[in-house]
């Protein structure tokens, strides 16, 4: 998986989110 197409804030989100849910595929798929 590759973050290169998003911006710092989104992939701090996805951070949060990650560490929060533990689903980064559901964000990924948004």
């Amino acid at each position: 998986m590759t973050y290169k197409h998003l911006t710092i804030d989104e992939l701090t989100m996805i951070e949060s989110y990650y560490l929060q849910h533990n689903k980064p595929v559901e964000i990924a798929n948004r």
